[in-house]
This record gives C-alpha cells, sequence and structure tokens, in this order.
C-alpha cells in the first residue's frame, strides 16, 4: 500500500519479464552454491504421543548452536520431533524457541554437539520481481531435493510484511524449506499452499526470521501441542490466519469473508476490523475501508498501522488536511515508523513544501535505512526544490538497496539532465533499458526520446519512440512524442501517418489532432487542418484555438 510519488510520464505496468542466467558459468555457480549450502538444510520428522511418525517438512540451520527455522504448520501438533541433516545423521528436537503463527514459521532448539554446522546467512533484503531463486528441502521424503526459479511477485501485506511468490516448486515436504538468491543468502522461507486444486508457492520473508522473538525457554512440543488442540480452528485468530493466506494470493475477496466473519465473531478484535479494510482498499472500496480502519482505531486508540492506512485513502482521495492528521497520529504512537514519515513527506510534496517533504523523508530514512523508497521520494523532492546534485545521491541510494526501482532511475536520469550532464543521464536510462522489464525499457526509451529531442538529436529520438512502441504498442503518448520527432526534421508525411495512428488509438486524443492540425498548415493542406480543428471544439481542447490562430495566419499569407 506504499505509493511512490513520480509523475514524469503517464503509463501503465505491465507484468515483469523474468530474467533466467544461463550459460555454463551459471550453471557452475549453481552447482557450487548448492554444494556449500545442502548440508545446513535438514529434514524435519515429527511424530504423535505414542512415538508413531505423522508428518514431515524440511528446516535450516541459521546458527550453530543447533538454531533450526522451518514452517509453523510443520511442527503444529507434534509430540516429538527430529532433524536429520544431509549426512544422514539425527538429532532430537528440544522444542520451540520462537514461533510466528501468522507467518507460518518457527524457531527450533535441536540437541546437538555438531561444532562443523555451517549454518545459513539471513539476507536483510527484499528480492526483486524476476531474481533468481533456489530451494532445497525434502518434497514427499526425496530428501535433500533442489528446484530453481524465479520471484514472481512481492506483496507487502499491511502490517504483517513482504511475502514472495515464487515458480520454483514447493511440494508439502518442501514446507519449511530455504529459499535462496544467487548469492545463497536466504531471503525467504518456502511454504506450501493448495488452493482450489492449484499449488501454489510462497515464501515469507527472512525479514520475518530476523524479528522472531525468543522465549526465556524452550517450549517443548509435547507441551506446545496439547495447549494448541485446545483452539477452536473456527476461532477469530484462526480465522484472520485463514484470511492472511488468501491475501498473500491476492484474493481480497475470499480473505474478506474471513476477516468479516472474525469481526462477527469477536466485534471487539482490532486486527480483523484492519484487515476488513485492507481488502476493501485493495478492492476499490475507499468509504467502507475508511469505516473498517476507524472502527479498528476506536478499539485500539493506538493502533498506528491503522492511523496510516487511513492516511493513505485521504491522500488518495486530495482530502490532504485529513491525511496529514492520520499520519501525524500514526507517529504519535509510534515516532519511528519509517512509513508514516514516507507518508507525511509525500503529502508535503503534494502541498510544494519541499523542505518539510525532505525532512519527512529523512526522518523515514533515519528509521529505517533500506527504505528505497523513501529515498526516491527524497530524490524527488529534492528535484522539485531544484536541488539537483541531492537528487543524484539520494536516487543513487535508492538503486543500490532496490537495483531494479524503475522511478529511481527515472529520478536519477532527470536530476542529471538538469545539472547538464547529458551523457550521464543517456546511461541512466540505458541501464534503465537494461532491467530487460517491460516497464523499466518503456521508461527508459521514453525519457531517452524526450532528451534526445531537447538535445535536438531528433533521429535518435526516433529511433527510442519506435522502440518505445514496440514494447507497448498501444502508448499513444510515445506516438505523439515520435510523430513530433519526424515533424522537427520537417519530415511532414511520416509525422501525419504518425498521428493518425495515435488517433487511430484514442479518437479523443486532443494533443494528437492539434499536432496533425499543425502539419497539416505547415504543408499546407488547409481542409485537413479545418478538420482537425472543428474536433479540437467538439473535444473543447483549449488547442483549438491555438490551431485557428495558425490556420488562419496562413490563409492570410500571399
Amino acid at each position: 500500500m506504499k505509493k511512490l510519488i513520480i509523475c514524469r510520464i503517464a503509463l501503465s505496468f505491465l507484468p515483469c519479464w523474468a530474467t533466467i542466467p544461463n550459460g555454463a558459468q551459471a550453471e557452475e555457480d549453481l552447482v557450487n552454491l548448492i554444494k556449500n549450502v545442502k548440508p545446513a538444510v535438514v529434514l524435519v520428522q515429527i511424530f504423535n504421543a505414542s512415538g508413531r511418525p505423522i508428518g514431515q517438512g524440511s528446516g535450516f540451520f541459521i546458527d550453530n548452536k543447533g538454531r533450526v527455522v522451518t514452517n509453523h504448520h510443520v511442527i503444529k501438533g507434534a509430540y516429538s520431533a527430529t532433524v536429520k541433516t544431509s549426512a544422514g545423521k539425527e538429532f532430537p528436537v528440544e522444542g520451540i524457541i520462537a514461533q510466528d503463527s501468522q507467518a507460518d514459521i518457527a524457531k527450533l532448539a535441536v540437541n546437538i554437539a555438531d561444532s562443523n554446522i555451517v549454518p545459513l546467512k539471513l539476507s536483510t533484503t527484499i528480492p526483486s520481481e524476476g531474481e533468481t531463486v533456489v530451494v532445497i528441502g525434502s518434497p514427499l521424503g526425496l530428501e535433500a531435493s533442489v528446484s530453481s526459479g524465479i520471484v514472481s511477485a512481492v506483496r507487502d501485506i499491511p502490517a504483517f510484511g513482504k511475502v514472495l511468490q515464487i515458480t520454483a516448486p514447493v511440494s508439502p515436504g518442501s514446507s519449511g524449506s530455504p529459499v535462496m538468491n544467487a548469492k545463497g543468502d536466504v531471503i525467504g522461507v518456502a511454504t506450501f499452499i493448495l488452493t482450489k486444486g492449484q499449488n501454489l508457492n510462497f515464501a515469507v520473508s527472512s525479514e520475518k526470521i530476523l524479528a522472531l522473538k525468543e522465549t526465556p525457554t524452550i517450549i517443548t512440543l509435547r507441551q506446545y501441542a496439547r495447549e494448541t488442540s485446545k483452539k477452536d480452528p473456527n476461532d477469530p485468530e484462526s480465522l484472520v490466519q485463514a484470511g492472511l493466506k488468501e491475501l498473500w494470493q491476492a484474493n481480497y475477496e475470499g480473505a474478506l469473508a474471513y476477516f468479516q466473519e472474525a469481526t462477527t465473531k469477536n466485534p471487539k478484535y482490532p486486527e480483523a476490523w484492519f484487515y476488513v479494510g485492507c481488502c476493501h482498499y485493495m478492492l476499490g472500496r475507499h468509504q467502507e475501508a475508511l469505516d473498517s480502519f476507524k472502527r479498528a482505531t476506536k478499539i485500539m486508540p493506538d493502533y498506528p498501522v491503522a492511523y496510516y492506512n487511513i492516511g493513505v485513502i485521504y491522500r488518495d482521495l486530495g482530502v490532504l488536511s485529513d491525511a496529514t492528521e492520520a499520519y501525524e497520529l500514526a507517529i504519535k504512537f509510534k515516532p519511528d515508523y519509517a512509513d508514516a514519515h514516507d507518508g507525511l513527506g509525500s503529502v508535503y510534496l503534494r502541498l510544494e513544501r519541499y523542505q518539510q517533504a525532505i525532512e519527512c523523508f529523512q526522518l523515514a530514512i533515519k528509521f529505517d535505512q533500506t527504505f528505497a523508497g523513501a529515498y526516491n521520494n527524497l530524490a524527488n523532492a529534492y528535484l522539485r526544490g531544484a536541488r539537483y546534485a541531492e537528487a543524484v545521491e539520494a536516487a543513487r541510494e535508492a538503486i543500490r538497496i532496490e537495483p531494479n526501482l524503475i522511478t529511481a532511475h527515472v529520478e536519477l536520469g532527470i536530476a542529471y539532465e538538469r545539472l547538464g550532464r547529458h551523457q550521464d543521464a543517456i546511461d541512466t536510462y540505458e541501464k534503465l533499458i537494461g532491467i530487460r522489464t517491460p516497464q523499466g525499457m518503456l521508461y527508459g526509451y521514453m525519457s531517452l526520446g524526450l532528451l534526445y529531442g531537447k538535445l535536438s538529436r531528433y533521429q535518435e529520438a526516433i529511433e527510442s519512440y519506435k522502440q518505445a512502441i514496440n514494447v507497448k504498442p498501444d502508448l499513444v503518448e510515445a506516438h505523439l512524442a515520435l510523430g513530433n520527432s519526424y515533424s522537427s526534421l520537417a519530415q511532414y508525411q511520416e509525422s501525419i501517418e504518425v498521428y493518425k495512428q495515435a488517433i487511430a488509438l484514442n479518437p479523443n486524443f486532443a494533443p494528437a489532432h492539434y499536432r496533425l492540425g499543425f502539419v497539416y498548415t505547415k504543408t499546407g493542406n488547409l481542409a485537413s487542418a479545418e478538420e482537425e480543428y472543428k474536433i479540437l471544439k467538439t473535444l473543447k481542447s483549449p488547442a483549438a484555438e491555438r490551431l485557428r490562430d495558425l490556420i488562419d495566419k496562413r490563409e492570410s499569407e500571399p
């Protein structure tokens, strides 16, 4: 629900293209990675009260003390468990030292005296869509099996955190497997979800592992099983957990049903009301979302994330005074709330209060130094305040944290342009194209075209706009810009054809009608220019009178 502020080109985002490493070097790197991390991956076997095996999953060591991370559902209902390494050694699980049932993760203490354990490193950065991932687990009992794929989506679930959808297969026995990046760092914990007959592969971000709080003493599995067996599977908390799984899948209507049932069973359950609001928001029902978030704050007056989302909605609706108040309340109850500082900064940007916006984004970064979006917004504020050198530094930081952040590359390129560093701007846009996603290529080619046009390098601008049209053939702005470049080279027939293509895509696109009429006056085709004038009048476009003046001026010429 975070929204980045960038308004250079109005373009529609498309699904990401995946770039998968290939070639002998990539294959060798993968082999070495698997060899290095496999010893840290274990098979988790669970047993009932009688000691009979009742299930299994996967897990991995995160330190050399024998701490193992797995899915919460893997050990749910177990009275005892063991872990088995890839070397065939088995060790008993002493119990649970931390768990988060909503995130479906648990940290186990294992009775192990093996000082040769080489734990896996937890990544502190969120992967990009299209990034290659490797999963090592024990699907259906096939120990230490390897699968690979990409991150197909990164979902930021409000008040929960990041969830990664991956294409690497995750079977029931793979639940709890480490999901690793190309460096072998753990970016998440694999979770198996079967819905409507379809296996969807998810990973809870490693940030949830890092946030786990250990208990003062170990809770034995037998003790935990007895405590959890008393819980009603249809109690409000269980319903919220089920709703969260639907949120992971972006099934907002399905999630809403669970959350609403939870509020029916417990009308004073603030988290349930909060998630009802989230679902309404994602379904475009702003008033229902507002009502639900406000209901949550009435039950829990010091609920910062609810106030934050109230601010998001008011900002979307343009009610900036109420948005400011909501963000300030979020900060009041959680002074180090980076998202709320960022949201308040975005309001100040709209109000053109750039210095206050800058201070808010700086606070957001102070409280979350990996907040790429805040760096990006800071670059935007510096740009608007004509502080271009500082915009360069902020945009660079955003890209360092999130290399594929499209808007940060655009901000950086614009800052270079304003500083007169045209070659640096060109290099930046070419790097953006090199990300090889449709939106990156689209922004890159369009930005290159605009810059080449400013530099009167019209032929290069033409080639850039043609590439943009190849990426998105129905982008009328690209056709308009291409026609303008042809017109600048006095290639009027080519520009006429391109403007007509833009109009065919959008008959009410006034800029194309005006430019077509303009070219007609240049070529002396005043009758056709008159037709474009009439269309502009029908569209009630201010450009109609400008075209009228051009026609009249041409008619008065001898």
